[in-house]
């Protein structure tokens, strides 16, 4: 039987920061300014001008709940306290997930992704509509993120799974600021 990606992960998956075991809380997918010579996991920003012209390819770390801190408002982020020490690369090899941690620092680092590099989305108004620009969307982020993470079911999914119709009633998408995280 094929072992399931949230199971590896807690069973066998250690922590990018501390390298304690990820058998208990939340399963934390950061996203690294680092690129990725691998293909799962990793992130990148459709809207990005030129990122499809960069490697799109960054590296993520999965860290445990204790590495985490929340700010002034609220939001939850990696601790400073707790530098992230390695990035995560899991690959299905046969029936089972196997884990290797490469060192950040051993990683090219890669410009942030800031505002100023984002498109304009394009300023839709109506249900439909919104539902005909996200599908065309996602056969663009397929070509460069075969995997997509859903915050609803808190595992990854094939981005070409994603359906507008579907997506835009999840309340967690909506929460999310309307994304949904390319892996």
């Amino acid at each position: 039987m094929s072992e399931d990606w949230t199971n590896a992960v807690r069973n066998r998956g250690r922590c990018c920061a501390c390298g304690g075991p990820l058998n208990f809380g939340e399963i934390n997918l950061v996203q690294l300014d680092r690129y990725a010579r691998w293909k799962f996991p990793a992130y990148g920003n459709i809207l990005a001008r030129e990122e499809d012209k960069r490697n799109p390819r960054r590296a993520c770390a999965i860290i445990c709940d204790n590495c985490l801190t929340n700010n002034e408002r609220g939001f939850t982020y990696p601790d400073p306290e707790k530098p992230i020490k390695y990035a995560v690369e899991i690959n299905k090899v046969g029936e089972r997930y196997e884990f290797k941690y490469h060192p950040v620092d051993e990683l090219e680092y890669a410009e942030p992704i800031t505002e100023e590099d984002l498109e304009e989305p394009p300023l839709v108004f109506g249900l439909e509509e919104r539902v005909r620009q996200f599908d065309e969307l996602v056969t663009k982020a397929a070509e460069l993120h075969p995997m997509t993470w859903c915050v609803k079911e808190q595992t990854p999914v094939l981005t070409m799974i994603l359906e507008g119709r579907i997506c835009y009633r999840c309340p967690f998408f909506v929460l999310n600021g309307g994304v949904c995280d390319p892996l």
